[in-house]
């Protein structure tokens, strides 16, 4: 197994996480998701095995309030320590018995032995943004969003060689999707491609806006626009301002070709979103080879399916997620 990070245990995810890869281990009946049980209704049968075996150790309080009477019992007489926050009930560690069995299960299951290494062990409630929040233990990671055309053209003058409102839309929407509202999205970009984004449009939106350059200076740009020398010197910018890390969700490279063969090249690339343009295009500008190490993955149920058209143009949106 691959040198981890992070570990966290949920139930019911189906979701991976944006800043660092997630691996999911399977459980004892080689599922990779092991929801949990409620009152009558028998989710998984290892799982309601489990209620009449160990009914007292089957917990609900995670998608309850807190003064529900269920938590509150839990809170009072379960093996759990959990506490009141904003309402809402948090657990803070796992019991002794519990925890040993987490353990030693994980060691069973991937040769990683968390009592013995530097791992940070999270335990998340069953919503993917704790599952998207336990990621970035393992390191701040970032996607690429593209369009290229069919001979790998992604620019011509400055500008985009075709005209696609939807996909234009597609981009937005992508980039700005939080699943946190409190929280924004960042775009790192090169200079080029920020001052080829129309006058109206720039900086970029409900987006905080991070333009790459060893030319440029902050008097160059918007107060409201972040300017680094590097792609690798601006993650470790976020890294090191725990304030301004906490307030975003997702990192996205936008551009243009040399930020791309970085970011592709970079440990910290996790996803590569790209629309590919079933034409050919006269450009000037083109996509680098993307390597090998990128396999085609199921796509959220946000992004369109299957084959679009606008204009005469065919395209089709696609995932990408590095090994």
């Amino acid at each position: 197994m691959s040198k981890t990070s992070g570990v966290g245990t949920d139930s019911d995810a189906t979701y991976n996480i944006q800043h660092g890869k997630v691996d999911t281990i399977g459980n004892d009946e080689g599922n990779r998701t092991s929801p949990s049980y409620e009152t009558e209704r028998p989710i998984e049968d290892a799982t309601h095995n489990q209620v009449a075996m160990n009914s007292q150790n089957t917990k609900h309080s995670i998608d309850h309030k807190s003064d529900d009477p269920g938590v509150q019992a839990n809170m009072k007489h379960g093996p759990l320590d959990i506490h009141d926050v904003q309402s809402k009930p948090e657990i803070e560690q796992i019991c002794r018995d519990e925890k040993k069995t987490f353990l030693s299960k994980t060691k069973e299951r991937t040769g990683v032995d968390l009592d013995k290494s530097d791992i940070n062990a999270v335990v998340t409630d069953s919503s993917r943004q704790a599952i998207k929040n336990g990621g970035t233990i393992a390191g701040l990671k970032f996607n690429l969003i593209v369009a290229v055309s069919k001979n790998l053209g992604i620019g011509l003058k400055g500008g985009l060689p075709w005209k696609l409102k939807s996909e234009l839309k597609y981009f937005s929407q992508t980039t700005k999707r939080v699943l946190d509202p409190t929280k924004r999205n960042v775009v790192i970009m090169g200079r080029k491609t920020y001052f080829g984004i129309p006058p109206s449009n720039r900086p970029l939106r409900d987006r905080l806006n991070i333009v790459l350059s060893t030319t440029l200076t902050k008097h160059d740009l918007p107060d409201e626009v972040l300017l680094q020398p590097n792609l690798e010197a601006a993650m470790k910018f976020f890294e090191n301002n725990n304030v301004l890390k906490n307030s975003i969700e997702t990192v996205w490279i936008i551009g243009g070709a040399g930020v791309f063969k970085d970011a592709m090249a970079s440990e910290r690339c996790h996803r590569l979103y790209i629309t590919q343009i079933q034409s050919n295009f006269e450009c000037d500008v083109f996509l680098p080879t993307i390597p090998d190490d990128f396999q085609e993955v199921i796509t959220e149920p946000e992004i369109p399916q299957g084959m679009q058209a606008e204009n005469g143009i065919n395209f089709v949106y696609k995932v990408f997620e590095k090994r």
